[in-house]
């Protein structure tokens, strides 16, 4: 009697194991602060913010926005997803949670590709620039266990530039920012109204 193959038990148990590893969470960066709770009111309150600035900024002709985490990341998560459709986008990470501190940006997510699930954190230093101009460089991205090497970065600073292209378009001609200060939980926003 012929004693059975142990052959295709291995390659099932490969086969069930690649499955396996090609959805299971590789893990990533630790979140850079407490978990900021995200809401409707705080969207609300960062649609106002924005609104009341601008609005007395016809009269003024300056402005103000301040903006907390809670705020901007609670607007994000809840409204952007909607404009980034709108332009053929969709915002990269989910569970976005956006810290603000020590003059970046950072974006703190789960990013899933094909499977693969990771924690990412992606830190951007926003600046103005001389023209009153809003520009961001991001200055390191970790996807999992993978801290992005320059070259992946160029390439997402190039996409980062190419939406700060249609902002500022938007603002030139119309407002001027004049300075952003992002420290301790919040952005501080001003600037001028340039035109009519």
């Amino acid at each position: 009697m012929r004693k059975p193959s142990l052959l295709p038990i291995v390659a099932l148990l490969a086969l069930v194991a690649a499955a396996l590893a090609c959805s299971l969470p590789v893990g990533g960066p630790s979140r850079p602060g407490a978990e900021i709770p995200v809401s409707e009111a705080a969207a609300d309150r960062a649609e106002h913010a924005v609104r009341t600035a601008l609005e007395a900024a016809a009269q003024t002709r300056s402005f103000t926005i301040t903006l907390s985490q809670a705020e901007v990341t609670s607007w994000v998560v809840l409204r952007a997803g909607e404009y980034a459709l709108q332009v053929g986008e969709k915002v990269p990470l989910d569970n976005l949670q956006i810290y603000l501190d020590d003059g970046v940006i950072r974006l703190y997510g789960d990013y899933d590709d094909r499977g693969v699930a990771a924690q990412a954190l992606v830190t951007v230093r926003p600046s103005v620039t001389p023209a009153g101009l809003v520009d961001a460089q991001i200055t390191a991205a970790q996807v999992g266990p993978v801290t992005l090497g320059d070259a992946d970065l160029q390439s997402l600073n190039a996409a980062v530039q190419d939406a700060l292209r249609a902002l500022n378009d938007r603002l030139a001609g119309s407002y001027r920012v004049i300075g952003l200060l992002i420290d301790d939980g919040s952005a501080v926003l001003s600037g001028a109204v340039t035109g009519d």
